[in-house]
């Protein structure tokens, strides 16, 4: 992560929390430590950046590992649109704010 972002959250990662239901978001946050969710996606920062850049497919990203879901398996078949609608969120970023 860039020492800018580091200094401006007081910590070396970030995370992103959505809460989507029925494929509406209902918030989005920046936090500084993992929250609880039923599903999480975590890659490093880098890779990130290049989904969200659309250098990297997110599908690509999960199948080489670059990304990973955490989740019991339960949940992931569960919540699998919600997973991918996660990652195509991601992509809405503003790619220049990065």
């Amino acid at each position: 992560m860039p020492e800018q972002l580091s200094k401006k959250y007081g910590s070396s990662e970030v995370y992103v929390y959505m809460d989507l239901y029925h494929g509406d978001s209902r918030e989005a946050r920046l936090e500084t430590k993992p929250v609880e969710a039923n599903i999480a996606i975590v890659g490093s920062y880098k890779d990130w950046c290049k989904v969200i850049k659309r250098e990297l497919h997110p599908i690509m990203a999960l199948l080489s590992g670059k990304l990973k879901v955490k989740s019991d398996v339960k949940k992931i078949i569960r919540f699998a649109s919600a997973a991918i609608a996660m990652v195509n969120c991601s992509k809405k970023i503003n790619a220049k704010t990065l």
